[in-house]
């Protein structure tokens, strides 16, 4: 999940998932002041990945590609949240 200067936005996101299973979230923060902070839900393991640097979004999205395995990924065009399936395997 990309996220620049976003607590809020990220709290929010995080906080609407109702899984019963434990689920893996990687939050690339892409330069934020303050930095995000990952927050402590249920069945949530959560990560941030801080860049160093604001980098954009497509920077954003090739870190996350080259340190993660996800098979889900969370787009939030302006504050919409949509899920797209990536790969099963």
């Amino acid at each position: 999940m990309p996220a620049y200067n976003g607590q809020a936005d990220v709290d929010l996101t995080l906080a609407s998932f109702s899984e019963s299973a434990l689920v893996h979230v990687l939050i690339v923060d892409d330069g934020s002041t303050p930095p995000i902070v990952a927050p402590a839900l249920d069945n949530l393991k959560i990560e941030v990945l801080r860049m160093p640097q604001n980098g954009g979004i497509s920077a954003t999205r090739r870190r996350r590609q080259v340190t993660s395995t996800l098979r889900l990924q969370l787009r939030r065009p302006g504050r919409d949240c949509r899920a797209e399936f990536v790969s099963a395997f």
